[in-house]
């Protein structure tokens, strides 16, 4: 029954309510799965680290996204997936559906009406053994796992339930010592024309070692941002190099006796190729992560875990570039900066002067980060997992686009810190059913001094800005799988 309803959904989004010619021959074989999540937030001073502007968020956003698979032939499978999250309860605006009215299936205005509000996020064909050796994906598709250093395309948590994917070519080969995997894509901005092709070119290929104790992966990756062309003051056209980005690096994980380690380290070759700078790719980083589960009888489990980033920054000069770079990078570390980071709605922003400046981490661009915790299970209640975590987030240097901090000529660069703010909170997830999971918590955001001597130095009298204030989020979500 599930999955009859589930049939119906997907072609009823697919295509309205008319019936199209082959679809009884597409029911024999549709499968159809998803997911729905949802997002209850609110929090304060997200936007300025300042309660003087009535700074507030309270917000309840769902996304929904369905999977469609079908069999055009025994090796031959299409892929589709339809997400609709556009609804932000709370906000009467054209950012999402008021929580005044529902919506209809077709309506007059723009983007005011179901069909106008689902997107295809995804539209691949598999295919096995292409070529007599590889099985293949072409189409857009999600790409990467989440938490990934490099890469990751896909579904996200943060505020606004964002979802990326690329368009591309991928192929897997693999035998019983290895899996490798093949990459062609363009992701980001992209006008099809000549003149203004700014989309970016994404190439890799990561291999996996099999048959040891620890996972290993190896991988190398070339992304290059095409730049758009200019006129010179003569009128005469003028193409602009591209970038060039590599990224090289390995990936280990272990698993033994309730313990698990990770590591990733990651470094940068290539060109970087800016209007007012040509400089070399030198950056690098790492990221590590541990944990250890023990269990006490008749008391429940207990997991202590520790998680290690850092990665270069750059002075914004010279003939090379050290501040490390990602492609999409999928790590987003805390609570408070896991949901309001650079990828997502709304970011974690310092404001001096009435110009905004996002200080929160999507990687490692530029960062040192630790975080410490504690997951216990309670032996009374196995569903129940209650957390307890500390994040703390540092610049690695100061560079020279950083003086934006010190516009008071009185903060110089070497007395301002580069403590960026440091994050505590509790968390509890009840695991419903193997499908359905609740989650709810509070977090705590202290600014650190950086943010603190940028308040203090901008010219706008204290009467009008406030003082610094730390960041407090209430949430409640939910996952539910189909």
């Amino acid at each position: 029954m599930k999955k009859l309803l589930g049939s119906v959904l997907a072609l009823v989004m697919l295509f309205g309510f008319s019936w199209p010619a082959g679809a009884t021959e597409i029911l024999k074989n549709l499968k159809v799965n998803g997911s729905m999540d949802f997002q209850a937030t609110s929090a304060r001073n997200v936007l300025d680290f300042n309660s003087y502007q009535n700074d507030r968020i309270g917000t309840a956003m769902t996304r929904v996204i369905v999977d469609t698979n079908w069999d055009l032939l025994d090796d031959f499978h299409s892929v589709i997936t339809l997400r609709k999250n556009d609804r932000a309860w709370g906000a009467n605006t054209s950012a999402g559906q008021g929580s005044d009215g529902g919506q209809r299936l077709v309506g007059n205005a723009a983007n005011d009406d179901i069909a106008s509000s689902v997107v295809v996020q995804q539209a691949y064909v598999k295919i096995d053994k292409f070529a007599g050796q590889l099985d293949a994906q072409v189409g857009r598709q999600y790409y990467g796992e989440p938490g990934d250093l490099v890469v990751y395309f896909g579904p996200k948590g943060n505020y606004g339930l964002y979802v990326t994917a690329l368009d591309g070519f991928r192929v897997d080969w693999n035998n019983d010592m290895l899996g490798i995997t093949g990459l062609a894509a363009k992701f980001g901005a992209n006008n099809i024309g000549t003149n203004a092709n700014t989309e970016s070119d994404l190439r890799g290929i990561d291999v996996l070692v099999k048959n040891m104790p620890a996972k290993l992966n190896a991988f190398i990756y070339n992304s290059v941002g095409h730049r758009n062309s200019t006129n010179s003051p003569g009128g005469v056209r003028i193409y602009e190099p591209n970038n060039n980005l590599w990224i090289y690096g390995v990936k280990a994980k272990m698993e033994a006796e309730g313990a698990y380690v990770t590591a990733q380290l990651a470094g940068n070759l290539g060109e970087l190729r800016e209007t007012s700078r040509v400089a070399l790719y030198r950056g690098w980083a790492g990221l590590f992560d541990a944990g250890y589960k023990a269990e006490v009888a008749n008391v429940g489990n207990f997991t202590p875990w520790l998680n290690f980033g850092f990665g270069t920054g750059d002075q914004g000069t010279g003939a090379k570039s050290h501040g490390f770079t990602s492609i999409a990078s999928g790590y987003t570390p805390g609570i408070i900066n896991g949901r309001f980071n650079n990828s997502g709605a709304q970011t974690l922003e310092c404001q001096i002067n009435g110009n905004a400046y996002d200080v929160g981490t999507v990687g490692l661009t530029n960062r040192v980060i630790y975080g410490l915790g504690l997951k216990a299970t309670p032996a009374a209640a196995e569903k129940l997992v209650l957390g307890l975590g500390f994040w703390d987030y540092r610049y690695q240097t100061m560079t020279t686009g950083d003086t934006r901090f010190h516009v008071n000529s009185a903060v110089a660069n070497a007395k301002t810190s580069r403590h960026i703010g440091y994050e505590y909170g509790l968390t509890a997830d009840w695991k419903h059913s193997e499908n359905v999971t609740y989650g709810m918590g509070v977090a705590r955001f202290h600014p650190g001094r950086l943010i603190n001597d940028a308040n203090s130095s901008t010219a706008e009298p204290v009467a009008t800005r406030g003082g610094v204030s730390p960041i407090f989020m209430a949430f409640a979500d939910m996952a539910l799988k189909f």
